[in-house]
């Protein structure tokens, strides 16, 4: 039996990023916002299907290349952005340190179909952690929640790179 969802605007209150909210077990949560860089349009809606099923974060804002999510993150200062490489315009190595410099408390995600051979070439300045396409989602939203955490807690801060 589905059970339609009344949206009161409490409802949609609680579902703002950075508002603080109560879990069921009275843990204190932080609604985290994600901003979606990929040029597909299905990996788009893929990633904010799998992330709208997870309480703990929230789709702020999507791009299509690194030129876009640049005007996006300006405008939306979202608290992690999950950056295709592959994408026309600006690709996602040459927006990441734009973005860096930009938000330095944004943590960065490199979410990519070249994941090894990204990170076997180095580092970029700005790019917290590398996920493969091919890993799957489980490890993308732990990756989302242990930076998001991170970038709250500088002192915690370690780098993942898979």
């Amino acid at each position: 039996m589905n059970v339609p969802l009344i949206k009161s605007p409490l409802v949609a209150l609680l579902q703002q990023p950075g508002i603080e909210v109560l879990t069921m077990r009275g843990e204190r949560a932080i609604l985290k916002s994600i901003l979606i860089v990929d040029d597909s349009s299905a990996i788009r809606k893929g990633l904010r299907n799998l992330l709208s099923n997870d309480t703990g974060v929230k789709v702020c804002g999507e791009a299509t290349n690194g030129k876009e999510a640049i005007e996006r993150a300006r405008e939306l200062h979202p608290d992690v952005i999950v950056l295709d490489v592959s994408m026309p315009v600006l690709n996602g190595l040459q927006a990441a340190p734009v973005l860096h410099q930009m938000l330095p408390e944004t943590a960065i995600i490199l979410f990519t179909s070249y994941g090894n051979a990204v990170a076997s070439h180095g580092t970029t300045p700005g790019i917290d952690a590398i996920i493969s396409k091919d890993e799957g989602a489980t490890n993308l939203l732990e990756t989302i929640h242990t930076l998001a955490t991170n970038h709250e807690d500088p002192s915690s801060s370690n780098p993942k790179f898979n």
